[in-house]
C-alpha cells in the first residue's frame, strides 16, 4: 500500500518508527582542520600574516587563536587593531614558527634531539601547550644516566617540575654508574652534591667517594679547588680508615691548601691516635702507591715457580701464614690493589713460556667473602709486565707475549664495567720493568728492550693520553722493583749487565720538581726480581735473587732515617712474585 502525500501535508513518522531520537558526531574537529589546512595552502580564508624576520606565514586568525594563547590575546586584546593584518614575532627562529603553525593545522610535529630545545622555546613564547607537552614527553623518554644533568637543567629553566623529578629519579637509580662513569668529572658542583648524598654507600664507600671527589677537583683545579671545603662536608672522614687518612688524605696537596680541611683532618687523626693508644693498639699502617694496608699485613703472591700460593705476612708478629689461593697457578705475573680489591693478571701458567691473559680479583673488604673471581681477560697475553692502578682503572704495560716478543702496548681495565680498552703504546718496548702511579700519572722504569737493560723512564698522563720521556735513571736496571713514598719514586735493585745477570743493591729516587734521579742508601743485599711496597713511610722489599741464591729475607728502608735493615726471615723463596697489602 502506498501513501500519497500532498505538498502541504506534514510527514508524520512517530507512528511508524520506534526510535525517538539519536545524536550523531561526524568528527568535524579533525575534518575542519584538514579543510582549513587545504584552504591555507591554496591561499583561501587567510586573514593574517605571521612575520618572523624576513619570512611571512599566512594563516587564519580563528585557527591560530584557538590553539595559541599568545595569538588569542593579540587578536582579542585591547590593542587588537595593531594586529589586524600582520603580527610580528621575535626572539624565535622562523623555521620553528613555521613548524608550529603547521602543527596547529595538522596536529603533527616531528621532534628530534636536534630541534627539541628550539621547539620548546618557541612553544613557550607562542603559548602552544600541546607542542610543549610533546617536547616534555620526548625529553622524559630520552632520559639516561648520560644526559640527565642537561635534561634536568632544561626542566628547571622552563619550570617543568615533573621533568625535574624524573631526572632526579634517574640519579637515584643510577648513582653508582654516574659516579664511576667517564662524564663524572664534567658534573657541576650542585650535581656533585646530589651524587654524593644519593650514592649507595654499600657500593661506593667513603674512600672511593673521596678519591672521585679529588679527581673531580683536579679536572679543573683553578675553578674548583676553592669549593673543596664546601664539598668535603659530604664526606664522613670518621669512616675513612686510618691508613687512608694518614697517607692518602694527609698527603693530598689540595687538602693541605685549606687550613679548614687541614685542621679537621688533624683532629680526626689525633682522635684516632688517642683512641688506638688507649686501647693498646699499635698505630695503623699507612697507604702508599702500590700498597694498601691495615696493621701491617702484606700479601705475597706465588713463589719462585709456577704457583697459586698466597701468603699473608703480619709485619707486627712476623708470622707468615697461608691465605686464600688464587684460581690459576702462575709465575711472572703482576698484581695491584684498587678500592680494596686485589687484581692479579697474566704470567706463565706452564713451563715453556705458556702465557695467559687471564685476570682474577679478590675483594679485601673485611666483611666480603674470601673468594677469587675471574674477570674479562686482557686483550694481550703477557708475562714479565708491569701493573698499577689509577682513576678507577687497572693499567697493564709492556712485557712479553706467548712468542716472547717484547711489547710496547698498554691496556686499561675499567673496573666499574669489567671492560678492557687499548691505551697509547709506550715509546720504548720493554719487559722486566717496574710500574708505579704517582701524582695522577703512570711511570714505567727501566726493564729490557731485547738489546740491553734500560735506564729509560716514561710517564703516561691519562688526561692527555700520551707518553713522554722523563729523566733517565743513573743506572740501567731490569728486574728492578719500585715504590712511592711522599710522592717520590724509588727504583730499587735489579740487574744491569744483560744476560750476565749482575744484581744490584743500589737505590735511587726521582725528584719531580727537578726532573732528576739521585742515589740514596743501598740495600744490604743485591736483589734482582724482588718486589716492593710501602707502608708507614717504610719500603718493604721481598725476595729476589743474588748471583748464587734466591733470597727469603725482607729488607726495610726507613725513609725518614734513610737506612736499610734486614728485618726478618720468611723461610720462603720469592722471585718475580707480586707483593701487595690489604685493608
Amino acid at each position: 500500500m502506498y501513501v500519497i502525500m500532498q505538498p502541504s501535508e506534514k510527514l508524520q513518522l512517530s507512528r511508524v518508527i520506534a526510535i525517538e531520537e539519536k545524536e550523531y558526531v561526524t568528527g568535524h574537529y579533525t575534518c575542519l582542520l584538514n579543510i582549513a589546512e587545504s584552504h591555507r595552502q591554496l591561499g583561501h580564508y587567510n586573514d593574517v600574516i605571521v612575520r618572523v624576520g624576513d619570512r611571512d606565514f599566512k594563516a587564519n586568525k580563528m585557527v591560530l587563536g584557538s590553539f595559541s594563547a599568545y595569538f588569542h590575546n593579540k587578536f582579542t586584546g585591547q590593542n587588537s587593531d595593531e594586529y589586524e593584518h600582520v603580527i610580528t614575532v621575535s626572539d624565535v627562529r622562523a623555521d620553528v614558527v613555521g613548524q608550529l603553525i603547521d602543527f596547529i593545522y595538522t596536529e603533527k610535529i616531528v621532534i628530534s634531539r636536534d630541534n627539541v630545545c628550539d621547539i620548546l622555546e618557541a612553544s613557550e613564547v607562542l603559548e602552544i601547550e600541546d607542542a610543549k607537552a610533546h617536547c616534555i614527553k620526548f625529553l622524559s623518554e630520552a632520559l639516561t644516566p648520560g644526559n640527565f644533568q642537561l635534561i634536568r637543567s632544561i626542566g628547571e629553566r622552563h619550570n617543568f617540575p615533573h621533568l625535574v623529578k624524573e631526572a632526579n629519579d634517574v640519579i637515584r637509580r643510577h648513582t653508582v654508574d654516574i659516579i664511576r662513569g667517564e662524564d663524572f668529572n664534567r658534573s657541576g658542583s650542585d650535581e656533585l652534591k646530589v651524587f654524593i648524598k644519593n650514592r649507595d654507600k654499600t657500593k661506593i664507600n667513603e674512600e672511593e667517594m673521596y678519591s672521585k671527589l679529588i679527581g673531580w677537583v683536579r679536572h679543573d683545579p683553578d675553578d674548583r679547588r676553592v669549593i673543596l671545603p664546601e664539598l668535603m662536608i659530604f664526606i664522613d672522614m670518621e669512616r675513612l680508615s686510618s691508613v687512608f687518612l694518614n697517607e692518602v688524605v694527609y698527603h693530598e696537596p689540595l687538602m693541605r691548601e685549606s687550613e679548614e680541611l687541614k685542621e679537621t683532618l688533624l683532629k680526626v687523626l689525633n682522635d684516632r691516635l688517642v683512641h688506638s693508644r688507649s686501647n693498646s693498639v699499635s698505630p695503623p699502617a699507612a697507604v702508599y702507591e702500590g700498597a694498601v694496608g691495615v696493621q701491617g699485613k702484606l700479601l705475597l703472591i706465588g713463589s719462585d715457580r709456577i704457583s697459586n700460593d698466597v701468603r699473608e705476612l703480619n709485619l707486627a708478629t712476623k708470622q707468615l701464614k697461608d691465605f686464600v689461593p688464587n684460581i690459576t697457578p702462575r709465575y711472572d705475573s703482576a698484581a695491584t690493589i684498587l678500592n680494596n680489591r686485589l687484581f692479579l693478571a697474566g704470567g706463565q701458567v706452564r713451563a715453556g713460556v705458556n702465557v695467559t691473559s687471564s685476570i682474577e680479583c679478590l675483594n679485601l673488604c673485611e666483611d666480603a667473602p674470601r673468594q677469587w673471581t675471574n674477570l674479562r681477560p686482557m686483550q694481550q697475553r703477557r708475562f714479565c709486565f708491569g701493573m698499577t692502578a689509577i682513576n678507577d682503572k687497572v693499567i697493564v704495560v709492556g712485557g712479553a707475549d706467548e712468542k716472547s716478543a717484547f711489547l710496547s702496548s698498554c691496556e686499561a681495565l675499567d673496573t666499574t664495567r669489567d671492560q678492557w680498552m687499548r691505551a697509547a703504546e709506550m715509546i720504548e718496548r720493554r719487559t722486566a720493568h717496574a710500574v708505579v702511579s704517582c701524582q695522577g700519572c703512570v711511570f714505567v722504569l727501566g726493564g729490557h728492550n731485547r738489546v740491553r737493560p734500560l735506564e729509560l723512564v716514561e710517564s703516561f698522563d691519562p688526561r692527555t693520553g700520551r707518553w713522554r720521556s722523563i729523566a733517565p735513571m743513573t743506572s740501567r736496571r731490569r728486574w728492578l722493583s719500585a715504590a712511592v713514598v711522599r710522592d717520590e719514586i724509588f727504583a730499587i735493585g735489579g740487574d744491569s749487565e744483560g744476560y750476565k745477570r749482575t744484581p744490584l743493591e743500589t737505590v735511587e729516587k726521582y725528584d719531580h720538581s727537578a726532573n732528576k734521579w739521585m742515589s740514596v742508601a743501598s740495600m744490604n743485599n743485591k736483589r734482582r726480581g724482588a718486589r716492593a711496597c710501602a707502608l708507614e713511610e717504610k719500603i718493604y722489599v721481598v725476595g729476589g735473587a743474588d748471583t748464587d741464591k734466591t733470597h727469603s729475607t725482607i729488607e726495610v728502608y726507613d725513609v725518614t732515617h734513610e737506612e736499610w735493615i734486614v728485618d726478618f726471615e720468611t723461610n720462603e723463596q720469592f722471585l718475580y712474585s707480586p707483593i701487595a697489602a690489604y685493608l
